[in-house]
């Protein structure tokens, strides 16, 4: 059905263009009404073909059909123009998404074990009686094992007072920035 109503309403289109090219003669009038009565189908393709065109009514009837009649095929240079701003639009997206992770370091409010907002500055004490100041917008990481204590400055800035180890090992304290 659907492979008949595409012939149907090609064929419509090709009666069409005979019929409006302005070199249409009678017998090729007959032969369009021959076609038109000899399937429903082919009346249903003309229909559509109709509104179509009664789209375009108002327009310039040269200037129409001229449009309507152009193939436009890209060149070459269109395509390459074409695929340059597509992939001057990936880079920017890419590099801009970058640029924004690098900047803003999301990754560090997961890896923070202690951090303070903008504008707040707070004091913590560790497991190991070290205490700790954190500036305003400041992340930190903490990390004990049995042979070494670090803390890990992330973003911002901290203040570190370190305490006496009681761990029967000693282990060394380090700040890393």
């Amino acid at each position: 059905m659907a492979n008949t109503n595409t012939k149907a309403l090609h064929d419509a289109t090709n009666w069409y263009v005979q019929l409006t090219s302005g070199s249409a003669t009678e017998q090729d009038r007959q032969a369009w009404k021959e076609w038109l009565n000899a399937d429903p189908a082919n009346k249903l393709a003309w229909q559509q073909v109709e509104e179509v065109t009664n789209c375009f009514m108002g327009l310039n009837t040269k200037t129409s059909m001229a449009v309507l009649n152009r193939r436009y095929v890209a060149t070459p240079a269109i395509n390459g123009r074409r695929q340059f701003v597509k992939n001057l639009g990936l880079l920017l997206a890419v590099s801009s998404a970058g640029w924004l992770t690098y900047k803003e370091k999301p990754w560090y409010h997961f890896m923070a074990d202690y951090s303070t907002a903008k504008g707040e500055v707070q004091k913590f004490r560790l497991d190991d009686g070290s205490r700790l100041v954190l500036n305003t917008d400041t992340k930190v990481s903490i990390h004990f094992d049995e042979q070494v204590r670090i803390v890990r400055l992330l973003q911002g800035e901290v203040y570190v007072e370190t305490a006496q180890e009681t761990n029967p090992v000693y282990r060394p304290f380090i700040v890393q920035t």
